[in-house]
């Protein structure tokens, strides 16, 4: 039906995938899928933009993703293991433990989250005034 409705609208092939995403993503009921969705609809709507030269590659690949935002978001809450395993069943199986372990680098090697060298914790870092 959306590719009928994005036809009908006059749509291109990209305007008509963004709009399936879109719809996607508004009838999501759970949290971890519309996530998902927004991932795509990101993803979609920023390759159009590094296609067209709007955004530079090399500034958008400094920029985390979701999983990254979400893990660095759970820090704080008690008797969360980061651990892969975990982790990939708390985001329900949304994200592949590549894309987590990727995540996990990315905010200790930028200084975001430090492992704590007694426990073996991830922390925050502290933040700069």
């Amino acid at each position: 039906m959306i590719g009928k409705f994005g036809k009908a609208l006059g749509f291109m092939k990209d305007q008509t995938e963004e709009f399936r995403l879109l719809v996607q993503f508004t009838q999501a009921m759970d949290p971890a899928e519309r996530n998902m969705y927004l991932k795509k609809l990101s993803e979609h709507r920023v390759a159009g933009k590094l296609k067209s030269g709007e955004i530079d590659r090399k500034t958008w690949e400094k920029v985390p993703n979701w999983v990254a935002w979400i893990i660095y978001a759970m820090i704080d809450q008690d008797g969360v293991s980061f651990d892969t395993a975990t982790l990939k069943n708390l985001l329900r199986g949304k994200a592949s433990e590549d894309e987590i372990d990727n995540a996990l680098s990315t905010l200790i090697s930028s200084g975001d989250l430090r492992r704590d060298e007694v426990t073996g914790e991830l922390k925050k870092s502290p933040q700069p005034d």
